[in-house]
C-alpha cells in the first residue's frame, strides 16, 4: 500500500502493539470538526468528550457531542492491534503506513480502502499526541481527486 494522503515517514521495523496506544487512556475534551456529508463543503464544529480505558487486549472508548440541532450523539468503540500489526480503530481495520516519534510528539498514520459518500476512497486515520494534546484526524482520498479532511478531533487531557 502506498503512503497516501500525504504520509511521508517509513513504517517502523517492528509492528505496533496496543502498548503503543496506551497513552490514550484517560479523558479528553475539546472539539470535533467535520465536513458535512450532505454537501461536502459545510464545516461543523462541536464540543466533544472522549474517554479511553484499557480492557485486557483492547482499549475501549466512548465519545459524546451535541449536534447543532441539540441532539446528543454518543457511541463507543475499541482500539486493538492484531498479531500482524493491523490496527482496528472503531469499526475499521487499518494498516500502519507511517510512524513518527520525536521527543514529545508521537504520530501514527493508518490507512485502509473504503467508501465515503458512496464512492471508493482511501481512508487515512492520523493519531497524533503532543504533551497533553491529542489530535485524531480522518482524511479521505477519492480515486482521481485530491485528499481532504473529513473530520478532526482536537482534544486536551482532562483526567487520568
Amino acid at each position: 500500500m502506498s503512503l497516501a494522503c500525504g504520509a511521508t515517514s517509513a513504517v517502523p521495523a517492528t509492528p505496533p502493539t496496543l502498548d503503543d496506544f496506551a497513552f490514550l487512556v484517560g479523558t479528553w475534551e475539546g472539539e470535533l470538526t467535520y465536513l458535512d456529508y450532505g454537501d461536502d463543503t459545510t464545516r461543523v464544529t462541536l464540543a466533544t468528550r472522549v474517554a479511553f480505558r484499557r480492557d485486557g487486549d483492547v482499549l475501549r472508548f466512548t465519545y459524546r457531542y451535541l449536534e447543532p440541532d441539540g441532539r446528543e450523539v454518543s457511541d463507543e468503540g475499541t482500539v486493538a492491534v492484531d498479531a500482524d500489526g493491523r490496527v482496528t480503530f472503531g469499526p475499521e481495520t487499518y494498516a500502519l503506513v507511517a510512524s513518527e516519534d520525536g521527543g514529545e510528539v508521537w504520530t501514527r498514520r493508518l490507512v485502509r480502502r473504503g467508501t465515503d459518500n458512496d464512492r471508493p476512497v482511501e481512508v487515512m486515520r492520523v493519531v497524533s499526541r503532543e504533551d497533553d494534546r491529542l489530535t485524531l484526524t480522518k482524511e479521505i482520498r477519492p480515486e482521481d481527486a485530491p485528499a481532504f479532511e473529513r473530520n478532526r478531533y482536537t482534544l486536551r487531557r482532562v483526567g487520568e
